[in-house]
Formats: structure tokens, sequence, C-alpha cells
């Protein structure tokens, strides 16, 4: 008599992405549910149907996760009440980090492994089903920015754009700087194709450093739509308000200044900092960095799109 079991096996729910030349796996037993259409043409350009290995493997769980988090224990905290009023914290637990995610309706808690390749995030109780656009947003963002410090790789607060000759150049600067306006206006423009308006992912490729596209937006993301490769990362501006358009080559001491000020630093360990600090000096040494300020009006956007392709002449005129 043959004996057939009663037991099913469960369906595993996969989704890969990949960012930064960074493979994701994301995986439950728990049902997914369909991505919002806001976000659906957006993580559209990075999924991935490859054969190559996971680069970070997250596990999902709808269950309440089993750790006690105690205010004392807390590395960092970070709140945005502009953004959908999202928080999160960081832990360290034993060999692990816990990171405290809270948005509304879609609060997250993962564990994650010291060297950021492997974790489990868990969900709220009250959730059935998961979505993965809300984990990509929220944990993944602090995951692959941790995970890109150990593989020559740093996130920069800028827009970024690809001009004619095919390389990249970035506009860096603080917050209401002008970041977003300038990718909606080269968007629109055409002549320039933009990559990201607010989070470029900088990283080391052989002997170039490359800029790559990124799902995390800031007010625009149409340019979104259509996925640009990475390009070989030639010129940095730093950009200000200006009553002038003008340009001006930075010195080394100077630009370490402005680069610091712009980048996603993991300082609550000081070994990671370490790496992400190695990575912008040898950034300094191999790419150009220029101080750039912009009027008001359509005159910076034809401004910019000289000093795209001509950099060196804009600067004696």
């Amino acid at each position: 008599m043959i004996k057939t079991s009663s037991k099913r096996k469960r369906r595993c729910f996969t989704h890969m992405f990949r960012i930064a030349n960074t493979v994701i796996k994301l995986y439950s037993y728990d049902p997914d549910e369909p991505t919002p259409r806001k976000h659906a043409w957006v993580l559209k350009n990075f999924l991935y149907t490859g054969a190559m290995r996971p680069h970070i493997t997250l596990t999902v769980q709808c269950r309440r996760a089993p750790y006690i988090l105690r205010r004392s224990q807390r590395l960092f905290f970070s709140s945005n009440p502009h953004v959908n009023g999202v928080s999160w914290s960081l832990y360290r637990e034993k060999a692990h980090y816990i990171i405290a995610c809270h948005a509304r309706a879609h609060d997250q808690i993962a564990c994650i492994n010291r060297s950021f390749t492997n974790g489990t995030v868990y969900l709220a109780e009250s959730q059935q089903t998961w979505n993965p656009a809300y984990i990509i947003y929220n944990i993944l963002q602090v995951v692959l920015l941790n995970y890109l410090s150990f593989h020559s790789g740093i996130f920069i607060h800028a827009a970024g754009a690809l001009t004619p000759d095919g390389t990249a150049v970035l506009f860096a600067g603080p917050p209401e700087s002008g970041k977003s306006t300038i990718a909606r206006m080269l968007h629109k423009d055409g002549n320039l194709k933009v990559i990201n308006d607010d989070r470029v992912i900088v990283r080391r490729n052989g002997r170039h450093f490359m800029a790559y596209a990124s799902p995390w937006h800031s007010s625009y993301n149409l340019y979104l739509k259509h996925r640009e490769p990475p390009r070989q990362l030639e010129r940095v501006f730093f950009i200000r308000r200006s009553k002038k358009n003008a340009i001006q080559p930075m010195d080394r001491q100077n630009t370490f200044r402005r680069i610091w000020s712009n980048l996603f630093i993991s300082f609550w360990d000081k070994d990671i900092a370490a790496r992400q600090i190695a990575v912008c000096y040898q950034l300094l040494s191999e790419a150009s960095f220029y101080r750039l300020g912009l009027r008001r009006g359509r005159s910076a956007i034809e401004f910019i799109k000289s000093i795209c392709v001509h950099t060196a002449s804009a600067i004696t005129e």
C-alpha cells in the first residue's frame, strides 16, 4: 500500500531586483499582493530575471518580530515628517543589526547580519499579505546603503544625468537646493537623460566609478519610465542659488567637505563609515568637481547643457 502525504507543499512568493549591479531577492511563504500602480512602473525597470545568485536575500514574514527593542540599545534614529511620517531606528543585537521602520500602515522590523547580505523582515501582525514595493522603499534602502560600503559603493544626495558623450554628471546639494527642478527641466528638454533627482548610487566598477540609477526619488520621477545604463562618473557640480550662472573648479580640501555633506554616511559603525570615507577619497582623484551657481529660470538649464558638453570653455567665459 502506498502512503500519501496530506501535507501540501507551501508556495513561495519570490521577487528579484537588480539595483547598482546588486541582485536582491525578496521571498516569503506568506502571500504577496499586487504592487500599487504608482510604484509598479517605477520598479519595473529594476526587476531581474537573470541567473545570477542574489547578493542580498531578505525573507519576509507577516508576523510580529521576536525582539524587544529598548531605547538604550538604539544606535540611530531618523524621522522625516514630510515623507508620509516615516521614521526608522537602528539597533545592535549581538551579531545582527535590527532596523525598525515606522510608516503609515506599513511598520517593518528587519534583522540583518553584519555584512548586510541576509536577513528577515517582519511586518505588522495585522498584515496578511506583503508588498515588495514597501520593503524596497523602506528597509531595503538602508540595507543596500550599508551593503555597498563593503563593495566600493556610496549613496550621494544628488540629481544625475547622462551627457551626449556617454558619461555621467551629478548635481549635488542639500534639500530644497533645486535638484528635482533640474531633473524635471532636463527631462522635459530631452537633450540630457536623467537617472535620478535625489539619490544616485556611485560604485567602482573595475578602473572607473560608475553612476547608477536607483528607485529612490524625490518629487519628480517620470524619468524612471526609461531605465538608463550605468555610465562613468566624470563630473560633480555642487549647486547653489546665484544672481548669475557661473562655474568654478574646486580644490581637493574643499571638495571633500562638500561631498561629505552630501553623502549618506553610516556613522553609527566606525568600520562601515571608514569604508565610505575611503571610497570618497578614491572618487576625489578620479572625477572633477565644481561649484555651480545658477539663476532662476530657463537660462540655468541652457547653462547646464552647455557645461555638460563643454565644461572647460564654460569656465573661461
